[in-house]
């Protein structure tokens, strides 16, 4: 892996275990401090609070590039850690847990930024993958040190190194800005632009003068500024925007209740745990298997009827090993929409890059508030098996306002 992919995959690990495990971190908290569970209900919030927080200030946090939000947002993830595994009152683990969603949410953010080059669509989702397979551990990890007769809330320390190490690593060579954009580097004002293929190209323009290109190909201005060829069409910005926050809430409406669901087919609460791992796992099987194909299929299509058929069977059946199979089949199918919606939306004519990147945080950050809330009041009137169906609702609104299309590639990307 390019130095700057490791960097994005690093970042990925650490936003899975604690967004996985933060629901099972927040009961043992709850425990800790003998207070009820329902008191920390809101404090899963915050990673949302911090997307819309960061996204909305994205233009001017990566008007220098990537990686000094890259810093700031694993030095503040470090810290979060710290506080909140440590937290011995409930001020204490709000403030944790401020400091994760706001450090969360500017590696969120940068992800993107750091994977760049003509093959980004494969790159990004196989970075995003390793998120996936962390999340896998977390809760895995969190229960074995919770046994031991340790708080399973330390599991959160480890991950301080990483983060530091992530803070302090050298930026890949060409992710920086510089400071002139010479001659010499920039393409000619002929040559094509190179589609943009996922979310990984959202800061191609700030991140190298040599690949920053235009809607029009027009040269860079000074210090890496991404000029603006003109402005977006406002309709297809917002299509593309929704697609990402309907993805989003679709992802997260698993991610979030599918404990639940299992919990009602009659298992223990530690056993429906471990056996929510499956939709994460799922996740990361199909961004490992689809990242190679995406140029080739229609993937959000193909991955919403997968979604639509496993949501159905989530709903339709009582029991485990069916429901438990069936997520991992909805992991299959949702794993490339947020990818390639995010591709969708950094490609749109006129829209810079780095304004790209702040949109799509903020639909995710919109998506993770509203999805799981508006579930669970669903569920309060018809039970969270019937609520599971509102995602294929969602699903056929992203393929909607996304169209048939495959994720655009340049010619010379796809394998002989």
């Amino acid at each position: 892996m390019r130095g700057s992919d490791v960097q994005a995959a690093v970042a990925q690990a650490a936003i899975g275990v604690v967004l996985t495990g933060l629901g099972a971190l927040l009961v043992l908290t709850a425990r800790d401090l003998d207070i009820p569970v329902e008191r920390l209900a809101g404090m899963s919030a915050g990673v949302g609070v911090g997307l819309l927080a960061v996204g909305a200030a994205g233009p001017w946090l990566l008007r220098r590039g990537p990686h000094p939000s890259l810093r700031a947002g694993a030095v503040a993830m470090a810290a979060g850690c710290v506080v909140f595994a440590l937290a011995p009152t409930l001020l204490v683990a709000i403030a944790g847990v401020l400091l994760l969603g706001a450090g969360g949410a500017a590696l969120i953010m940068v992800t993107p930024a750091l994977v760049t080059g003509e093959d980004m669509a494969v790159r990004f989702t196989r970075v995003i993958a390793v998120g996936s397979a962390c999340a896998l551990l977390a809760p895995l990890a969190i229960g074995a040190l919770d046994a031991t007769g340790v708080t399973g809330r330390l599991i959160l320390l480890p991950l301080v190194v990483p983060l530091l190490a992530l803070a302090f690593s050298r930026p890949a060579h060409s992710s920086e800005p510089q400071p002139t954009a010479a001659p010499s580097t920039e393409p000619h004002p002929t040559e094509p632009r190179p589609a943009a293929t996922s979310s990984a190209a959202a800061h191609t323009a700030v991140t190298s003068p040599a690949s920053a290109r235009s809607i029009t190909a027009r040269p860079t201005h000074a210090r890496g500024a991404e000029p603006r060829p003109g402005r977006p069409r406002v309709g297809s910005a917002a299509r593309r925007w929704s697609g990402i926050v309907l993805a989003v809430s679709v992802e997260f409406c698993f991610t979030v209740w599918a404990v639940a669901r299992l919990r009602e087919t009659g298992v223990s609460p530690t056993v429906a745990a471990l056996l929510g791992t499956s939709f994460p796992a799922g996740m990361a099987i199909g961004r490992l298997v689809a990242a190679p194909l995406l140029p080739r299929i229609p993937a959000v299509p193909i991955g919403g009827a997968i979604t639509c058929a496993a949501a159905l069977v989530v709903a339709a059946s009582q029991n485990r090993a069916i429901v438990t199979t069936a997520l991992v089949v909805a992991g299959i199918g949702v794993a490339t929409l947020y990818p390639v919606t995010v591709a969708a939306l950094v490609d749109t004519p006129g829209l810079a890059r780095h304004h790209a990147v702040s949109l799509s945080t903020v639909a995710s950050g919109t998506a993770i508030l509203a999805a799981p809330t508006a579930l669970a009041a669903i569920a309060g009137h018809t039970g969270l098996r019937a609520a599971f169906l509102v995602t294929s609702p969602l699903i056929a609104a992203v393929i909607a306002v996304h169209g048939l299309r495959r994720t655009p590639v340049p010619a010379a990307d796809l394998p002989a």
